[in-house]
């Protein structure tokens, strides 16, 4: 660069933009996106997934060798795809993806999958080797923002189609460099504006803090510029919290009434990674919490995402955590996805309730919470993390009765007469004859009552996958008793309670509130 041999221009001069670091060079392939109404194409290279890639600045041998590989199969197995079909709709996967809770710059799942839902059946039919295929459809299946690069290349195009119109103050880009914060204005020309760019508030590696981030860059914000990103996260909730039936509010309300506002509340995600959104208010009633007389919270929620503060919980962590999942794990596979290397590092397992070994309470043979989220759970059953799972089979057995509810509302604190509230509408649902209950199931206390002691419980050590494709048992969960796959070994499953001991086990820890 010194010599002049090299020069460095913004990729906007040549209708392009790159993320983050934005290097593209005349080596890279790129995509391409051609604005049908006005005429025009816009460029962006391939995301180049997670982990040390070179947008975050990387360098070393192993930067490199991925570059190659993007250049050399990823980049014309996907030509070669794309030349064997009608071009790809970009405004089509928008469209189903924001529904589904994309918002296009920090969660791009959805239009991912998509992506890959579209390209997959046409390179598996391409006549080259099989290993290049395999390798270009398990990289777009693992590389969760890929679609990320689609959407800015296509929000450059459409706003490179809103620079002819001559009169107007459209803003038609915004980036940074490191230094500068830049806008282009329609009518304006190739003029920018410019202001000083900040350096970003955000979470950092454990050892690592604002003071060693560099000012803000990247073209990413043509997501923005557009429209998306943003400017769409109310539109797309899936960064804000995961409904289900309630929300945050009641996790606010419950630490309340416990007198714990030391424990952090954060909104997560609000949709699953693929399907619709689907809730049980007949069970749990409309706010999740019904027959419960709850406080007003007592304190406000961290401002910033569930995932955030999960990474800061674990990073202020001096010894190994344990994660309970008691609802559809979107949020958990956000947190393993954003953060694999601090997950492996300080999570000692996942106790979650879901899923079931021959049962169901949704579908024939599938839970809820699994049903809600399937392609959330079969990533966090296979990221290889130890699992304990509090399936449908012992929850079943832990059941509370109605003699049992009637001891607890003796109880004189308010903890108590919360849990017996809850019960009653709870338990309505359950005397339903097909269920053949005695009394109410206690699904998710079983989790904790595990980690308080685990000789309550008996279990086996097996395999457990998830279902995500069948017609008739998506959701379920697959569970080898009899390790007839020679799959390894990823999870405890529960299969047997001492309900007198877990039942004794909550009397007691409710008179603990008196």
């Amino acid at each position: 660069m010194e010599s002049g041999e090299v020069q460095l221009m913004p990729c906007h001069h040549v209708n392009a933009v790159g993320p983050m670091g934005g290097i593209t060079s005349a080596h890279m392939p790129l995509l391409v996106v051609e604005n049908q109404t006005d005429g025009n194409r816009a460029y962006c290279t391939m995301n180049k997934g997670i982990g040390a890639v070179l947008r975050f600045g990387a360098n070393g041998p192993e930067v490199i060798e991925h570059l190659k590989w993007m250049r050399d199969v990823l980049g014309p197995v996907l030509s070669l795809a794309l030349q064997n079909r009608e071009p790809l709709n970009v405004n089509v996967l928008v469209t189903k993806a924001i529904a589904m809770g994309d918002e296009f710059h920090q969660r791009n799942i959805a239009a991912s999958l998509a992506f890959l839902k579209e390209m997959a059946p046409t390179i598996e039919g391409l006549d080259i080797e099989e290993d290049k295929k395999q390798a270009v459809i398990q990289f777009l299946a693992d590389t969760d923002q890929f679609f990320f690069n689609v959407m800015m290349a296509s929000a450059k195009s459409a706003m490179d189609g809103a620079r002819q119109i001559q009169e107007g103050t459209i803003v038609t880009a915004m980036c940074r460099n490191g230094h500068e914060f830049g806008i282009r204005i329609a009518g304006m020309g190739d003029e920018w504006f410019t202001g000083p760019v900040n350096t970003p508030k955000g979470l950092y590696f454990s050892g690592f803090s604002e003071e060693d981030a560099s000012p803000d860059m990247g073209d990413s914000a043509i997501t923005e510029t557009f429209g998306v990103g943003g400017f769409a996260m109310i539109a797309a909730p899936a960064v804000t919290r995961f409904v289900g039936t309630g929300g945050f509010d009641d996790a606010l309300r419950m630490l309340t009434l416990l007198k714990r506002p030391d424990i952090p509340v954060a909104a997560g995600a609000q949709v699953p990674l693929v399907k619709p959104l689907e809730t049980a208010p007949e069970v749990h009633g409309e706010t999740g919490l019904d027959g419960a007389d709850l406080p007003e919270p007592g304190f406000l929620p961290q401002s910033l995402p569930a995932i955030e503060l999960m990474a800061r919980v674990l990073q202020e962590s001096t010894e190994k955590v344990t994660l309970v999942v008691t609802r559809p794990m979107i949020n958990a596979v956000l947190f393993l996805r954003t953060c694999p290397d601090l997950a492996r590092e300080k999570i000692d397992q996942i106790v979650f309730m879901g899923g079931a070994m021959g049962l169901g309470n949704w579908q024939p043979s599938v839970e809820f919470n699994i049903f809600v989220d399937p392609e959330a759970a079969k990533i966090v059953l296979n990221f290889g993390l130890p699992l304990v799972m509090v399936p449908l089979n012992v929850t079943h057995q832990a059941q509370i009765t109605k003699p049992e509810i009637d001891e607890i509302a003796q109880l004189d604190n308010p903890v108590a007469q919360a849990f017996v509230g809850l019960l009653n509408f709870f338990e309505r649902y359950h005397e339903d004859p097909k269920w053949d209950f005695v009394g109410a199931p206690l699904h998710d206390p079983c989790t904790i009552a595990w980690l308080i002691n685990p000789a309550l419980f008996d279990g086996v050590d097996i395999n457990v996958d998830v279902e995500t494709t069948g017609e008739l048992t998506r959701g379920e969960t697959v569970c080898d008793y009899y390790h007839l796959t020679g799959k390894p070994v990823n999870t405890k499953l529960l299969l047997k309670v001492d309900r007198a001991g877990f039942i004794s086990l909550v009397k007691e820890l409710l008179a603990s509130f008196g």
